[in-house]
């Protein structure tokens, strides 16, 4: 029994349903994203930093998730929602955010190089990667 719930909680997020993050769907505008989320990530260009070369941003808005608060920015690609890039507010929670998720998702494959915590806007300590 408890295979099959691992099977069926991993499965249910690959259905059209769930195509997306939080309220959104992949490929909506950023109005319709600004709708979706009832003002939580309204339109807006971003600043400067948060740009990506090739994506537009489209929304900015915070998301939390229990104890920690994240900057969210949604960028677009051709009109539609693309990519949604979560930041770190405190960012010397850091390196406990990065052990939590390691403690709950394992290590990542050898081959698979992910960021964590990249130091900006002055901040001198060392960007931390896994």
């Amino acid at each position: 029994m408890r295979y099959l719930t691992f099977i069926i909680a991993t499965l249910v997020p690959l259905s059209p349903a769930w195509a997306g993050w939080q309220y959104t769907t992949w490929g909506m505008s950023p109005r319709q994203a600004a709708i979706a989320s009832k003002g939580a990530v309204p339109e807006s260009a971003g600043d400067p930093g948060q740009h990506k070369d090739e994506l537009t941003v489209g929304n900015v808005g915070s998301y939390d998730a229990g104890t920690r608060h994240f900057t969210a920015v949604f960028y677009y690609a051709d009109g539609g929602l693309y990519d949604v890039t979560l930041g770190l507010k405190n960012l010397h929670g850091c390196p406990k955010l990065k052990d939590d998720l390691i403690g709950v998702y394992g290590q990542p494959a050898k081959n698979l190089r992910i960021s964590f915590c990249h130091f900006t806007s002055g901040e001198t300590k060392p960007k931390t990667t896994m």
